[in-house]
């Protein structure tokens, strides 16, 4: 199909790297390293070693974008880690809708730092989720999903990692599903939650002192939250 991708960060690269080989890929939007002082360039370096054409955003909101993007005419627009709101008029374009790959089983622990809040809650699970994108954030159609155990003593650092090996997998069985024209099954209201990014103060005990696993954690989610695939979107990562 023609994809015009949205991404940025690790984990926009790594599934840029993947659809690339089997969709044609018309412009890749991301965002500039200097975007919101996280610096990673990773989407840019990809899509010059694949010598696609890049384009540079922070919102997504320029009149000349959307124009551009009319021009393209793309079936899909992919999302993978894209940092700010899509604009509803963006996500009109694509004939076949726009779609986000995001690190959480929705309808649950949409938001942010979806691994670490799983794991804080003693979750058994957490997952990948490839959905159509809506206007309001992580609330599309699901068009499919991948499951990932969480261990007793593992922590967000080691999920993340395995996690890491399902995005392309399951980014190219969602985009095989919707070039064969599936719609995505809506999300339930049940099980659905939605979590804040994560704080220090989330980490903090009733006697306000913070304990050094605790810290840790923190910290791992504060790395971890540059590479987010959801509101993205972003879904972090889209919408």
């Amino acid at each position: 199909m023609r994809i015009v991708f949205f991404g940025y960060g690790e984990l926009g690269a790594i599934v840029l790297r993947g659809i690339a080989p089997h969709h044609e890929v018309l412009l890749v939007l991301t965002h500039s390293v200097e975007f919101s002082d996280l610096g990673e360039p990773d989407v840019e370096l990809a899509a010059a070693e694949l010598g696609l054409p890049v384009r540079y955003s922070a919102t997504a909101r320029e009149p000349d974008l959307h124009v551009h993007l009319r021009e393209l005419a793309p079936e899909v627009i992919v999302s993978t880690n894209w940092r700010t709101r899509v604009p509803p008029e963006v996500l009109r374009i694509p004939e076949r809708g726009a779609v986000n790959t995001l690190d959480a089983l929705l309808p649950a622990y949409a938001g942010f730092g979806a691994v670490n809040w799983a794991i804080r809650n003693g979750e058994e699970e957490t997952g990948l989720t490839v959905h159509y994108m809506a206007e309001d954030l992580d609330t599309g159609p699901v068009i499919t999903q991948a499951r990932v155990k969480i261990g007793v003593h593992e922590t967000a650092g080691q999920v993340l990692g395995r996690l890491l090996t399902e995005y392309v997998p399951v980014t190219l069985e969602a985009l095989n599903r919707v070039n064969a024209g599936y719609q995505g099954k809506p999300q339930p209201p049940e099980g659905a939650s939605f979590y804040h990014r994560i704080g220090v103060e989330d980490t903090r005990l009733t006697d306000g002192t913070t304990p050094p696993r605790s810290a840790t954690w923190y910290a791992a989610s504060r790395i971890r939250s540059s590479t987010r695939g959801r509101r993205t979107g972003g879904s972090g990562s889209g919408s």
